[in-house]
């Protein structure tokens, strides 16, 4: 690790890489790594050089050998409105420590803090997120995704189709008027919706109270994940592999070949602006995205105006040109870092789980998601009702009553009777088993390889049986005990049971 931090100082000047290690639990051995954090200088420069004032943070899962371990992420807009990677993190899972320990590095790297409330951060609420925020950076705007408020608002029991329109209808609404039509028809369908959107507030979910330093409309934080979906296929590398420097070296070089095809006239998404004069409406889009809405339009071509003029710089060719004139530098190879004069840390812990089976690698998407299964039914989980005891919350196995009552639904069958055989009759049949072929054993039966040459011998009170290639004379008295005989003869066994 710290060969490769040396190779990355010396190829990519000005890159922020920090590691964090844990204690050994062995006296004197080497610490164990823990974190590292990743801030390319092209990163860094390039959002600094005409980025806008928003960006999504979020959390995914590793899948590979650091099974368990989570990766942070920061992620920007350019002015053609793609994602623009800024920083990212291995952590060893998601809390408000590891956020807090990632956000004060993107804060320093940034300069955040010297327009701190200008700025506008979007997550999806993950866990220890708000609170870091809190200590870091209070005084940023924050906007949560209105899809996973919805995931929220339905587990809350209002998952019509109805309010789910009327929720993004106030979403949408970008003046206090929209707002409030709206609000009043969600009232009006369900009552209770009022408790749950007083626990929330308006500037985070809603465009009517967005800040207009972002010049942006965003509700999804999909920005994080189209990022995610990106690094798909390098979530399961080892740590160095996965530090995804060759993917953001071919898009950082991809943007830039791009850019140079254009005109300076030429549009981007929309159309492009030269002039940074800030540019407000009473439909408020105009200030929320920086590019006018169809109303301001109408009122620049009626007093003559260029439409091109009132247009927010991000959205220019030449911001966009120079967010992408630095580049992600080539590495040798490890052979070939610098060596460093510190003793290399132990691997991370295994924080692979215990259970059986094969490792999930696919996240479980809601049932009203693109891509969820239509034709298996999720099984919801109902309250557990024990049927020692009749009480809820737990099941038989883990009840805690000692009186448990016997069960008597059950039917045992009893066992039949089994007829006991005399003493006597056991000796005899001990004596009637036939060791080898051919063998007189005594006077019960003979058999007789003359036979099959002169036919059967009558015989009063004898009974003869043909099995393979030899006959067995029975006497009368044997057969009429209860004896159980096995025969041996011609390679083939036989027994008569109890005739």
């Amino acid at each position: 690790m710290w060969d490769y931090r040396n190779e990355m100082d010396r190829t990519n000047l000005g890159s922020t890489i920090r590691m964090k290690f844990a204690d050994n639990e062995v006296l004197g051995q080497p610490y164990r790594f823990q974190r590292i954090y990743i801030c390319f200088a092209a990163c860094k420069f390039g959002f600094k050089a005409g980025c806008r004032k928003i960006i999504g943070v979020d959390g995914c899962w590793l899948k590979g050998p650091m099974y368990g371990t989570q990766l942070l992420s920061a992620v920007g807009i350019d002015g053609n409105n793609n994602i623009f990677p800024i920083s990212h993190a291995n952590v060893e899972k998601e809390n408000k420590d590891t956020w807090t320990w990632f956000l004060t590095y993107l804060v320093s790297n940034l300069d955040i803090q010297e327009d701190e409330a200008s700025w506008t951060f979007m997550s999806d609420k993950q866990k220890g997120l708000i609170e870091a925020f809190n200590d870091i950076l209070p005084y940023v705007s924050h906007r949560f995704c209105v899809r996973h408020l919805h995931n929220n608002f339905k587990r809350a029991g209002l998952g019509s189709f109805s309010l789910k329109k009327a929720l993004w209808a106030a979403a949408k609404a970008t003046t206090m008027q929209q707002f409030i039509v709206c609000m009043n028809h969600m009232f009006e369908l369900d009552p209770n919706v009022a408790a749950w959107c007083n626990e929330k507030e308006p500037s985070q979910w809603t465009m009517t109270y967005f800040s207009s330093h972002a010049k942006s409309d965003m509700l999804l934080n999909n920005v994080c994940e189209v990022y995610n979906s990106m690094i798909l296929d390098s979530r399961d590398k080892p740590i160095l592999t996965l530090l995804l420097r060759y993917l953001l070296m071919a898009r950082m070089l991809a943007n830039r070949e791009k850019a140079k095809q254009w005109n300076l006239g030429a549009s981007i998404s929309w159309i492009i602006g030269q002039d940074s004069e800030k540019r407000t409406c009473s439909y408020r889009k105009w200030s929320l995205t920086g590019i006018p809405c169809k109303h301001a339009i109408a009122a620049i071509w009626a007093n003559r105006g260029d439409i091109l003029d009132y247009v927010h710089d991000s959205y220019n060719v030449e911001t966009y040109r120079k967010i992408y004139e630095n580049a992600i530098f080539p590495m040798n190879g490890p052979q070939m870092w610098p060596r460093s004069n510190k003793l290399p840390p132990l691997p991370p812990r295994s924080l692979t789980s215990t259970k059986r089976g094969r490792k999930k690698k696919k996240r479980r998407k809601e049932v009203d998601e693109v891509g969820a299964s239509r034709t298996m039914m999720k099984r919801k989980q109902k309250s557990l009702d024990c049927s020692t005891c009749h009480k809820s919350g737990h099941k038989k196995r883990t009840c805690k009553t000692k009186d448990v009552q016997p069960e008597t639904t059950t039917f045992v069958r009893d066992k039949l009777p089994v007829r006991q055989r005399s003493p006597e009759v056991q000796q005899q049949n001990m004596k009637q088993r036939v060791v080898g072929k051919g063998e007189e054993m005594n006077s019960s039966w003979k058999y007789s390889q003359q036979t099959q040459q002169s036919g059967f011998l009558r015989e009063s009170g004898d009974v003869w049986c043909n099995f393979g290639l030899y006959f067995w004379r029975f006497s009368r008295a044997v057969l009429d005990s209860d004896a159980v005989l096995v025969l041996s003869g011609g390679g083939v066994d036989a027994s008569l049971m109890s005739i």
